[in-house]
């Protein structure tokens, strides 16, 4: 089996708990995001929570975190 055998026959299986976090964890989480430094300092990341998204790769999840 050659490399691109493999990435065609390749296959993705993800488990996603479908319980949404509490408001501490949200926290938590937030805390830990807030405390990574930027690699390049000119080029800061954003990041938010959202509820519900939309396009190709939509996956039903209480919870999105939408990096930009």
């Amino acid at each position: 089996m050659d490399l691109f055998d493999s990435i065609s026959r390749r296959k993705a299986c993800r488990k996603y708990i479908t319980e949404a976090l509490s408001e501490k964890q949200l926290a938590e989480i937030k805390t830990v995001l807030n405390a990574f430094k930027p690699l390049y300092q000119d080029a800061p990341l954003n990041y938010r929570f959202a509820s519900e998204t939309k396009g190709m790769f939509h996956v039903n999840a209480p919870h999105y975190l939408i990096i930009s």
